[in-house]
């Protein structure tokens, strides 16, 4: 058989090309030659074997995972930063981290001993803002690592979710105390307190309209407050606790659950809920594929929803919080006390030309009403999660059809 780095192999008992002639009982022999339509069999094989192998390719997606420095530091929120790097909080360690796209991170620590950062977000104006749980405080964090604390106006609130707000200010929610805070640049403090005595408001984010949208853990609600401070609540329609919450390439807000459901919120408020394949999404947020993407923290999987609701879910570590880097890659904080970074084109399978029957797309049940279900075509950009074949049935597939065709060699000579 030629190819690179092989020898050509002529021997007719093998089913090849033989090239040379011999003599049997005195007369000479003609070299053996396929007939030409066992040839364009063979040609038919070998390419049905290269499209199988192409579209059984798994995609490669966690392309990095890096431990951080600090032991049992317990990273949790994640955000990109102003200067094109990851920053992240240590809630064990009370350290802040900075990771760089190409993975090497910086820690620094926080000014109160014990402070358990929480969660962290980019403002308005270039720095870092972090909650401070344990001190009630939130840190605003410089570029070069320089922290500063301010504290929050009632104590024991155990400040959690944070975000930049449109009005120049940074927004944060007070769990235990159940109200949003605002804070200046300066570090001026305000406090709002929601409509629901005891929601629990856990996570906060900046929605395409200009209001700030939370999650309300303890009632089931999510609400909206502008920044003149009006408040909004709306009552998801199913069961369970909200969590995570971020703002959709589509001008909605998006939403998990510690049920099997994600949820979308248009500004005006109506609620739409999709079934995913498993319960329990923590951090979510908008990719840099135009779908959202989720992470769960019991299960080692993280989750793709398309605008229109069709939700995939893929094997990687498990994670708290996720944001989109400079990178364009996915980065999260997992339960391994690493960030791993996962990246999306992998996961994405172009659309075939030809799709053997062994490449199964993945369809959905529960389809709520008025929302489209799935084809083997899907819309442009989006692609197909085709399962993958190991190694050893690809060998052992390639292997049977090459015997295939060796015995129709065999049996036209």
């Amino acid at each position: 058989m030629a190819g690179p780095g092989r020898q050509r192999v002529h021997s007719k008992g093998l089913g090849l090309s033989v090239d040379e002639t011999g003599l049997r009982g005195g007369r000479r022999r003609r070299a053996f030659r396929e007939p030409y339509g066992t040839r364009i069999l063979i040609r038919l094989l070998c390419a049905l074997v290269l499209a199988m192998c192409v579209q059984a390719a798994p995609g490669q997606s966690v392309t990095g995972e890096f431990p951080i420095p600090t032991t049992s530091a317990l990273p949790y929120g994640i955000t990109a930063g102003p200067d094109g790097n990851l920053w992240f909080a240590e809630s064990n360690s009370n350290k802040i981290g900075r990771i760089t796209t190409a993975g090497a991170i910086t820690e620094f620590p926080t000014a109160t001993a014990g402070s358990a950062p929480n969660q962290i977000a980019t403002g308005p104006d270039g720095n870092l803002w972090t909650t401070l749980e344990v001190p009630n405080k939130i840190g605003r964090v410089t570029t070069a690592g320089v922290i500063t604390e301010f504290a929050v106006l009632t104590g024991n609130s155990h400040v959690n979710g944070i975000v930049g707000g449109p009005d120049g200010n940074v927004w944060f929610v007070e769990e235990n105390a159940n109200r949003i805070g605002r804070i200046t640049p300066a570090g001026a403090v305000s406090e709002f307190p929601t409509p629901t005595a005891g929601s629990d408001p856990i996570v906060i984010t900046l929605g395409p309209d200009g209001n700030l949208w939370f999650t309300e853990t303890n009632v089931n609600k999510i609400g909206r407050i502008t920044p003149a401070g009006v408040f909004t609540e709306f009552t998801s329609p199913s069961g369970g606790q909200p969590y995570g919450i971020g703002a959709g390439p589509d001008g909605n807000v998006w939403y998990t659950k510690n049920t099997a459901v994600i949820g979308r919120i248009t500004p005006a408020g109506v609620i739409t809920e999709f079934p995913i394949p498993t319960a329990g999404g923590v951090g979510i947020t908008t990719g840099p594929d135009g779908n959202l993407w989720y992470v769960k923290q019991s299960l080692q999987l993280i989750g793709r929803i398309t605008p229109a609701g069709v939700a995939t879910e893929f094997t990687a570590l498990s994670g708290y919080f996720v944001t989109t880097g400079a990178d364009g890659n996915l980065w999260y904080t997992t339960g391994n006390n690493s960030i791993a970074r996962f990246n999306v084109a992998g996961v994405i399978a172009p659309t075939p030309t030809l799709t053997p029957t062994l490449a199964l797309s993945p369809t959905r049940t529960n389809t709520p009403a008025g929302i489209p279900t799935p084809t083997s075509t899907p819309p442009a950009g989006q692609g197909v999660a085709v399962p993958t074949l190991s190694p050893g049935i690809l060998m052992a597939l390639a292997g049977a059809l090459a015997l295939v065709s060796l015995l129709l060699i065999r049996r036209s000579g």
